[in-house]
């Protein structure tokens, strides 16, 4: 499957990974061999802790599959309160499902939802990702929990998020119509706008947001325009 295989990926690749950032900490080098600075410097002793303590327990984790499906919506009854399973449509993944608590106004989010850099990324579908925001915010949510990142109490992330991938989209579609190659598009595509938003003058944010979302990002847009023409 395609998860065992990112699962294997990431074991493999865990302590190559950690060696490679402790050296550049080391050296106070960022990848581009740029001085490091205390964010970068903190960001990347806390990703050699993830990798080392992965690829340590990855052997021994117990991969638990579903024994349910959600097309829609599930509802479950906790005592009396309600929790409602949602698929609200395609976003980081095809499959993302958010948890929704009505009474109470929750909505755990999950990868659709990551502060401080939306993970866009390779695996998504940027139009539909919009779509199911769009849906999100029509829950009226008064707590958002991300998948990553500290609980939220207003939308505003989320809607600079919203705002992220509705350039994404439109931009990409507009080089496809043009009949441009994804290189081509990659060129055109101007997010500079939304990296200001949500990356600010980090470094290391600004470089999480050509990771996921300038490079997989455009080409997710770019394949998903393709397919709709």
């Amino acid at each position: 499957s395609v998860g065992a295989r990112n699962r294997e990926q990431a074991k493999e690749g865990a302590p190559g990974l950690a060696a490679r950032l402790r050296e550049l900490v080391e050296r106070g080098k960022d990848f581009e061999g740029g001085a490091l600075d205390d964010e970068e410097r903190a960001g990347y002793r806390t990703t050699i802790a993830l990798a080392e303590r992965y690829a340590a327990e990855a052997d021994s984790l117990e991969v638990l599959p579903p024994t349910r499906t959600v097309d829609d919506r599930l509802t479950l009854r906790l005592g009396r309160r309600a929790v409602e399973v949602l698929h609200l449509g395609g976003g980081h993944t095809r499959a993302d499902l958010v948890v929704h608590l009505p009474e109470e106004g929750v909505v755990i989010a999950g990868d659709l939802v990551v502060w401080p850099v939306p993970l866009v990324g390779s695996t998504s579908y940027p139009a539909a990702y919009a779509a199911s925001l769009e849906r999100l915010l029509a829950l009226r949510p008064r707590v958002i929990v991300p998948g990553h990142g500290p609980v939220m109490r207003d939308d505003a992330h989320v809607r600079a998020t919203l705002r992220l991938l509705r350039s994404l989209v439109a931009q990409t579609r507009a080089a496809v119509a043009r009949g441009e190659t994804l290189e081509e598009a990659r060129r055109r595509v101007d997010l500079e706008p939304s990296r200001r938003e949500i990356a600010g003058g980090s470094a290391l944010r600004s470089f999480v947001f050509q990771s996921y979302v300038t490079g997989p990002g455009v080409a997710a847009a770019y394949r998903e325009a393709k397919a709709g023409r």
